[in-house]
């Protein structure tokens, strides 16, 4: 007699390969466990040693996909470019990749990673057209507006060519994209500062326009939860938060939500030299969860982004894409309040 793991194991591997492909979902655990009458913790095993064997993959928050079956020859492999801007975040960009390698593969699809430093115009332009012209399948981008501007780049989608945003959309352009669900984060957080700290004269600060589609959908989250309209101010160069600091002192704002969180810091210093104490006189609260952000003084209160999942939900989506299968316009990562000093919280 078999083992009742096995029995799931030698199920998914005959039964589901007949009228499954690669990147199909397969039943969930409560499904599985249903059909042979086991417990989840039983079919979880079995599942797991189905992913150690390259046959299945686990994408959080997804469920669990068909793989190129394992000992299949991996020569031929397509290959998929993936473009990053080394000047914004590294960690987050490798947190990405890291996503995006761990899984790509089990599909018989090869990454390539390309950074590019967007402040060396003439170096960057250079790398992304030599990269262009290998032989690749597809393309996964971090879209900042001058890669997405580049000729080359409007020719591929000129082409309907696959190509994959990831941790950002733009506004005007139908590729798919992943991201993180920034709309319903910042609707929370601006339902807390209102319910919890009695906050009536927020301000958005972003240095970036509403033409990012996360930028624009934390402005449009918090005014959701805030329930009214709020002011908004775009900083390019930073220099309008020391003009900022001033109508705050004259009580024009109680709350400043910054986009992210190394505007935050940068805010947070001009805030207290100017006199301005956080969060007695003011709320601070920003986005991403940057290592700095836990250790500033006050902490500040912000959204957590799994980056990973980012990577390997964009993984899966490319798979898909490359088969002619369809996929969603928008696919969404969770996010996650992290509530610290900033806000009044006093980090509980």
């Amino acid at each position: 007699m078999k083992a009742p793991n096995e029995k799931i194991i030698d199920y998914l591997k005959s039964e589901l390969f007949k009228t499954y492909f690669p990147g199909d979902k397969i039943p969930s655990e409560t499904q599985l466990s249903q059909m042979f009458g086991v417990s989840r913790l039983t079919v979880r095993k079995a599942i797991q040693k189905l992913v150690n064997q390259d046959i299945l993959v686990s994408v959080q928050g997804l469920g669990t996909f068909i793989t190129e079956y394992a000992g299949s020859p991996k020569n031929n492999q397509k290959k998929v470019l993936a473009i990053f801007p080394s000047s914004y975040t590294t960690s987050r960009n490798w947190r990405i990749a890291i996503g995006i390698f761990s899984t790509i593969d089990k599909f018989n699809i090869t990454p390539v990673m390309i950074n590019v430093v967007l402040e060396d115009e003439k170096t960057y332009k250079k790398q992304i057209k030599t990269a262009l012209n290998q032989d690749f399948s597809g393309l996964i981008i971090l879209p900042y507006p001058e890669i997405i501007q580049l000729p080359e780049i409007q020719n591929l989608i000129e082409k309907n060519f696959p190509i994959i945003f990831v941790d950002r959309y733009l506004n005007g352009y139908k590729i798919p994209s992943v991201v993180s669900d920034s709309f319903k984060c910042a609707c929370q957080m601006g339902k807390h500062l209102k319910k919890y700290h009695n906050v009536e004269k927020p301000i958005f600060v972003s240095e970036e326009e509403l033409v990012i589609g996360s930028v624009k959908d934390r402005y449009e989250g918090f005014k959701k939860g805030f329930n009214s309209q709020i002011d908004i101010l775009i900083t390019p160069e930073h220099s309008e938060v020391d003009v900022l600091a001033e109508k705050i002192k004259k009580g024009k704002y109680d709350c400043v939500a910054f986009c992210h969180d190394n505007l935050a810091l940068r805010g947070l210093t001009v805030f207290q030299r100017e006199g301005i104490k956080i969060p007695e006189d003011l709320k601070v609260v920003g986005f991403d969860d940057k290592s700095a952000s836990r250790y500033s003084s006050p902490t500040i209160t912000t959204a957590g982004q799994n980056f990973q999942e980012i990577g390997e939900t964009a993984a899966l989506m490319m798979a898909k894409l490359l088969r002619k299968e369809k996929i969603p316009q928008i696919s969404t990562v969770p996010m996650e309040i992290i509530v610290r000093e900033s806000c009044g919280c006093n980090g509980k």
